[in-house]
């Protein structure tokens, strides 16, 4: 064999390694057809509590639902319609959110009472039918500020659309 013979041998070596590891690594990447929803509720819940976890870290859920009027404590006017743009720029376009919040009332010695605080929807969407996945992510929030004690029950149900 001659020097040239012996490089090209070497040449497809090198060569047939090199795809190879390319396969490999697009088999890793690829994402497995069994796995699709998995993912997706994952990634539902996870944007649900980053983005609930983010007002709350932020008191933005505390100064726009409440407001101070002759040292009383009272709900803002049209609260909600001033929180759906925070959510539209926070939430993906392809998610459909619906979001409550309960007020609880009471001790716990006494019956908590869950009071639902939104009298308008804050919402993307009329009905959650016809979504293809569906998770509900549930939050408590203890208000520290301008209704210092109060105690929100947040609930953020976010959807993908079909």
């Amino acid at each position: 064999m001659t020097r040239r013979g012996q490089a090209r041998i070497i040449e497809a070596i090198v060569s047939a390694m090199i795809v190879v590891a390319a396969v490999s690594i697009a088999s890793l990447l690829s994402r497995p057809p069994g796995t699709v929803f998995f993912r997706e509720e994952k990634s539902l819940i996870k944007t649900g509590y980053s983005v609930i976890n983010y007002m709350a870290n932020a008191k933005i859920l505390e100064e726009i639902i409440y407001k101070e009027e002759n040292g009383q404590i009272k709900y803002s006017d049209n609260w909600e319609e001033q929180l759906k743009p925070i959510l539209q720029f926070m939430i993906p376009a392809n998610i459909a959110y619906n979001l409550t919040i309960y007020e609880i009332n009471g001790t716990i010695g006494n019956n908590l009472k869950m009071v639902p605080i939104n009298d308008e929807p804050i919402s993307n969407i009329i009905t959650t039918e016809g979504m293809a996945e569906m998770e509900t992510i549930k939050y408590t929030y203890v208000c520290t500020r301008k209704a210092r004690g109060k105690v929100l029950l947040i609930i953020l149900q976010l959807g993908y659309r079909r």
